[in-house]
């Protein structure tokens, strides 16, 4: 991907509450002429700026109304929109129902089974920033292992030399609402300094700090073909009943041995939900 781009993404993740942020400006932040911007965002992503920020935006809000009990407004205003009533018209746009219906129908969005991780225990924790180098890949779930094969044959050698390396997987939306072919997920390598390496951009790599604070977290065990119930379990089941409210920020899955070197069977992982 265009490292122009990749910042330009980075940039509307990071401020989806800001409804300063506008695709021009960041045209600007970027380097690039609002026309070049537009078309270029177009060709490395499939959608344009404006609307990848609207889809990202909503599709948070959409997360938020499932898994926790803040109100409609509250979360319009987290993200950005001036008024409740411009948030309705353009939920109901996006999901073709209001948020309101939304939250009180969640037949339309089934939670995955969750059968095959019921016993996993749930912690609380606090966590610093894990400083990382990353590379931004976009497809459904199912193929993130192929991510991961592609990420640690295009790591520049010199990160994995040295200590045990810590691999973080980054994912940041819902596959029942968001096409698969928009699912956006980082594969990332945590670096012991936040300047031990240069981004390589032009490789499409990119400097990633996840969020400090508190995390929900358990030991998903097994094929990440179940991930989807580890997932449910936490955010539909956990989350949903407690006293915590979900961040935007993406959540985090911490390998100590990535996946394509360990048999899929015997996969483990901790998986971290940000709360506030």
């Amino acid at each position: 991907m265009d490292a122009r781009i990749l910042e330009a993404i980075r940039i509307f993740e990071q401020h989806m509450d800001d409804a300063s942020v506008s695709p021009e400006g960041v045209a600007a932040d970027v380097g690039l002429s609002v026309f070049h911007f537009q078309r270029l965002f177009l060709r490395e992503t499939g959608s344009t700026p404006g609307v990848f920020q609207r889809r990202i935006r909503l599709e948070g809000a959409a997360m938020r109304l499932i898994w926790t009990r803040e109100t409609a407004g509250q979360i319009a205003h987290d993200f950005g929109y001036d008024s409740q009533s411009s948030f309705n018209k353009a939920f109901i746009t996006r999901f073709g129902v209001s948020p309101g219906r939304f939250r009180r129908e969640p037949h339309r969005w089934p939670a995955k089974p969750i059968d095959a991780v019921a016993g996993s225990p749930i912690t609380l924790r606090q966590h610093d920033s894990f400083h990382c180098l990353a590379r931004r890949y976009l497809g459904p779930y199912r193929i993130v292992p192929e991510h991961w094969a592609d990420f640690l044959a295009r790591l520049p050698a010199q990160n994995m030399q040295g200590r045990a390396p810590v691999f973080l997987g980054l994912t940041y939306d819902d596959p029942r609402f968001t096409p698969e072919n928009q699912i956006r997920y980082d594969c990332c390598i945590v670096l012991e300094r936040p300047d031990a390496i240069a981004p390589c951009a032009d490789k499409g790599f990119s400097m990633v700090t996840t969020r400090p604070g508190l995390y929900a977290g358990m030991v998903h065990r097994g094929s990440y073909d179940i991930i989807g119930a580890s997932y449910s379990l936490m955010l539909n089941h956990w989350v949903a009943n407690s006293r915590y409210t979900v961040c935007e920020d993406p959540a985090v899955e911490r390998y100590t041995i990535p996946q394509t070197r360990v048999a899929s069977d015997k996969l483990e992982f901790e998986l971290l939900i940000p709360l506030q």
